[in-house]
């Protein structure tokens, strides 16, 4: 009884580990989510920008460095979807494991229940 009683103990406290780190990915991917929000806004505003400047207002390279910053945001767009799709992997699978556990719980108090 006692050994099932550890046993138990040991799962409970598995099983708050993994849904404060469910928890701490959900913070982040809606963080993430921001981010991606926030820079999206930039690039259509630098995209906005870009058309309002003219070759007679100003110099070319206006325009260059316009192009590298929108291509800066873009890119950290990319960066995090790709966060977003790892972390979203990550939930499911902790997810699964506590969904498991439970169920392995279930049967070993039913089973020690008997």
């Amino acid at each position: 009884m006692e050994n099932t009683n550890k046993q138990c103990f040991q799962e409970v406290l598995e099983y708050v580990r993994m849904y404060r780190l469910k928890n701490r990915l959900k913070r982040d991917l809606d963080h993430n989510m921001r981010k991606i929000r926030d820079n999206r806004k930039r690039a259509l505003l630098l995209e906005n920008l870009n058309q309002y400047i003219t070759d007679d207002m100003s110099v070319e390279d206006i325009r260059t460095i316009i192009d590298n910053m929108r291509n800066d945001y873009e890119t950290r767009v990319d960066d995090y979807n790709i966060r977003n799709a790892e972390l979203s992997k990550q939930r499911r699978e902790i997810r699964e494991k506590m969904k498991q556990q439970k169920e392995a719980h279930r049967l070993l108090l039913q089973k020690n229940g008997k």
